[in-house]
């Protein structure tokens, strides 16, 4: 009988231990939510800079999220009642490089091989210097007499001659001829340093990565212009094949939803310095290249050419043509931004 007694407190205790639990997490569920969320650290690694806090706002795209792929490392912006995402590419490792030394052989072409490996900042500086040195004769016997042609007309009052800078749009002024013959003996040493990179092998090699999908060499090679310097059968078929392929690489770019596609076609539509895969149009060529930079291209000379020309629509009084580039260019990027 005791110990009949004893099992019906033991069953008692246990089910006033159940009656007050039950009433104690009762208690904590109808809490308000605050008070049970617990903040999340960020890991130690993530930039602050980087990823903006909830509800903030971008003056040309409206309500934003930025968001990490699975790597970690690109980021995409999602435009809040969009149908679909947008990349945006995160700074790449060598967004900050100084400027090159070409003259030095393997900083050359380590720059060279950073961008058939996928660097968008070196692929555009490799493409800025093939199109400086486009055209640039390897006679030093020649430059010399260039150069001293025009150190007799700068006597004779005339003008020294203006330099543009394709990438940027940028004409550079010199003061006297010194710093004109600076410039040019220096540019002279880069393209002649460098001429042993891009060659016969080196074109069909960035053929062969374009076809195979490379988004950098597509750009490189659309930005390689075959030399013309003589008029035969053999230059007239690499011509044609350069002006179907840039043609089909930069497309193929562009549908991928890669910047550098962008960039390629406004460079080529635009013509500055030099003739490549289209016709000119003083329209689309700005605002392609205005395009590129909204769908996520960060690259110091993109972002001087787009200064460089608002600039100049803005000096000039041509609010039209400012105003239709923005159009065009919100209109390109709606369409071809991924």
């Amino acid at each position: 009988m005791q110990i009949q007694n004893s099992r019906w407190l033991i069953l008692i205790i246990l089910m006033a231990v159940i009656f007050f639990a039950g009433l104690f997490f009762g208690k904590n569920q109808s809490m308000p939510p605050e008070a049970t969320v617990p903040t999340i650290q960020k890991p130690a690694t993530e930039p602050e800079s980087e990823i903006p806090e909830p509800g903030a706002t971008d003056p040309q795209e409206g309500d934003v999220q930025t968001v990490l792929s699975s790597d970690g490392k690109n980021s995409y912006r999602v435009k809040s009642g969009a149908g679909k995402s947008k990349p945006v590419r995160a700074p790449s490792s060598q967004t900050r490089r100084t400027d090159v030394d070409w003259e030095n052989e393997y900083e050359s072409r380590d720059v060279l091989e950073s961008a058939l490996a996928g660097d968008e900042n070196d692929v555009i500086a490799v493409g800025e210097l093939i199109a400086q040195c486009r055209g640039m004769s390897d006679d030093v016997k020649r430059l010399e007499n260039q150069l001293n042609n025009i150190s007799r007309n700068v006597q004779s009052g005339n003008p020294l001659p203006m330099v543009l800078i394709p990438g940027t749009g940028e004409k550079l002024k010199f003061t006297n001829f010194v710093e004109y013959e600076e410039f040019t003996l220096s540019r002279f040493a880069q393209c002649q340093a460098t001429q042993g990179l891009f060659n016969n092998a080196m074109r069909d090699r960035l053929e062969e990565l374009a076809k195979s999908g490379s988004v950098t060499a597509r750009f490189l090679y659309a930005m390689w212009v075959p030399d013309q310097n003589v008029s035969n059968t053999m230059n007239l078929m690499e011509w044609l094949t350069y002006q179907g392929l840039a043609w089909d690489f930069t497309w193929a770019n562009i549908r991928e939803g890669e910047p550098l596609g962008l960039l390629a076609y406004g460079r080529s539509l635009e013509q500055s310095g030099s003739i490549y895969f289209t016709p000119r149009h003083f329209n689309f060529g700005p605002a392609f290249i205005l395009a590129a930079q909204k769908c996520g291209l960060e690259n110091k000379t993109v972002d001087q050419k787009i200064v460089n020309m608002t600039d100049y629509w803005s000096e000039k009084n041509m609010t039209l043509r400012f105003n239709r580039a923005e159009s065009l260019s919100d209109q390109i990027a709606n369409m071809f931004c991924r």
